[in-house]
């Protein structure tokens, strides 16, 4: 399932990812980060939280597919008052890594790192293709982290690449499971497809399409 994102034509990619994390707190989940559910506040439930894990911890969404994504939008847990010593609260720094080959690389140009409580924050990005990206986040003092729901957003192309398949008359073509999808910068990626079904009778007759 893919969710509008708050730009035109983005989507929200994190619902088809694996999502993973440094640690996880045996009564949190870290399934909650891409669960769909709009969080009401920072102190809602569920969510991913890392208590007694401290100092730097991640999040990270795998795709079985590259994406070429360029923004997030991340709203954080967080259940310590102000001034507490202990408890989980938003990070003090953070950063949006992402997988190539087997190195991690911060993404380029980011428009900030928000750290807001009760609400979404943004981040775009230069767009990158990956099959992993991972937010590194870097707590405060004492405290723990936590994030309630985190949501990645493909760029859209401008076009998906012309497939054309030919047949012999009565006989029903076998269509490929991917296509490639054209982007501005004239890179591309592989994406898999979903075709209406091509019945006998669209190719009783030779000469058509």
């Amino acid at each position: 399932v893919k969710t509008a994102g708050p730009a035109g034509g983005q989507v929200n990619v994190a619902q088809s990812a694996t999502p993973t994390a440094s640690y996880t707190s045996g009564w949190e989940s870290v399934a909650a980060l891409n669960d769909g559910r709009e969080p009401a506040s920072s102190s809602d439930a569920p969510r991913w939280g890392s208590w007694p894990q401290k100092d730097t911890q991640w999040v990270q969404y795998t795709w079985d597919d590259p994406v070429r994504v360029d923004g997030s939008d991340m709203y954080f847990f967080r259940d310590a008052q102000p001034g507490a010593d202990d408890g989980v609260g938003v990070p003090a720094s953070w950063v949006i890594e992402y997988r190539d080959g087997d190195t991690w690389r911060e993404v380029a140009s980011p428009s900030g790192y928000g750290t807001d409580e009760d609400r979404y924050n943004r981040t775009t990005f230069e767009p990158v293709t990956t099959t992993a990206v991972r937010a590194r986040l870097t707590g405060h003092a004492n405290l723990a982290l936590g994030v309630q729901e985190w949501k990645v957003y493909a760029e859209p192309p401008e076009s998906v690449r012309e497939v054309h398949v030919p047949t012999l008359r009565g006989t029903v073509p076998r269509l490929p499971g991917q296509v490639t999808l054209v982007y501005a910068d004239g890179s591309t990626v592989r994406s898999p497809v979903a075709w209406p079904a091509v019945t006998e009778e669209q190719v009783a007759q030779g000469g058509t399409s």
